[in-house]
């Protein structure tokens, strides 16, 4: 793919001496063989699929970004908010994936993986977005699209707009149908609530509602006239016992947490890791997550 190298002036990230590390961790990433498939209906629990191999899993990296800024609209309001990022900073993360040859996967990789015993691309990532903001079409978008990138976005259907908000600083502004439409070609949509992206007596909905609630909001999102293809993304990475009965009764295949951790084959479709991405990730901790280095927190 051809780049426009040169047409932004930006604050690069010194991520080269790590490439070569991060290639030589990619070869020694052994895929786990696996033939169980998992089904999801009302009667199935969830549970982690077995595996008797002796050798290392594989660790897909799995990203979840919220909001993206450039310099008009990132200072001063919003530079001490974690979970909005710089342009810039998104720039260079998706910059360093494509120069060093990760592949972003699309729901049905992600889905062959989990549930049929696919392979993956040497170096796999999923990218995601939650919430739906107006600045993830505007700005991120074309920064994926530049370097030949898909992701997965999960939509808090009750923002989603007639009309095309403004972009401000503040308050917030949600995608209409309209932007939503015009990324498609970028992401895959999945479900983050209809109306449960809030809490019920300082509890967070999905921990506190009763399964046929959730069923309702969910299908209420499944009314709006979006293909929701990537399943679903807890708010607050939040879910409960109800919460995965009522993906599944619903039939909704797998979820995103937030819980920090790689998936790999053995993983619950419905407590999916991911690293959430802030504001303060320095250029090494990039690496090191995304090159399947990262044991935890110290």
């Amino acid at each position: 793919m051809s780049l426009k190298e040169g047409k932004r002036k930006r604050k690069s990230y010194h991520y080269v001496a790590t490439s070569l590390l991060c290639a030589t961790v990619a070869l020694l990433l052994i895929f786990t063989p696996n033939t169980s498939d998992y089904v999801a209906s009302s009667g199935d629990s969830p549970q982690a699929a077995n595996t008797s191999s002796s050798v290392a899993p594989m660790r897909l990296p799995v990203l979840a970004y919220h909001s993206i800024m450039p310099r008009g609209f990132y200072y001063p309001l919003n530079v001490n908010n974690p979970w909005i990022l710089l342009d810039e900073v998104f720039y260079e993360h998706m910059k360093y994936l494509y120069e060093n040859g990760f592949t972003a996967l699309r729901t049905d990789q992600l889905m062959d993986f989990l549930f049929y015993g696919g392979d993956l691309p040497e170096k796999p990532v999923v990218i995601t977005f939650d919430d739906g903001y107006l600045d993830n079409h505007l700005f991120a978008t074309p920064i994926m699209r530049e370097f030949g990138f898909t992701g997965m976005m999960y939509l808090i259907t009750s923002t989603i707009s007639e009309i095309t908000p403004a972009m401000a600083t503040y308050p917030t502004q949600y995608m209409s149908m309209a932007e939503i439409h015009a990324s498609m070609d970028v992401f895959e949509y999945g479900i983050h609530t209809h109306a449960m992206h809030s809490h019920v007596d300082g509890v967070p909905s999905l921990a506190a509602e009763s399964v046929e609630r959730i069923r309702a909001d969910i299908r209420k999102s499944l009314e709006v006239p979006i293909p929701f293809t990537a399943g679903f993304a807890y708010p607050g990475g939040v879910f409960s016992d109800n919460a995965i009965s009522a993906l599944m009764e619903e039939s909704v295949r797998f979820a995103f947490t937030t819980q920090l951790g790689y998936v790999s084959r053995d993983t619950n479709p419905y407590m999916l890791p991911r690293f959430s991405v802030t504001s303060d990730w320095t250029p090494e901790q990039f690496s090191e997550i995304i090159c399947g280095r990262w044991e935890g927190v110290s």
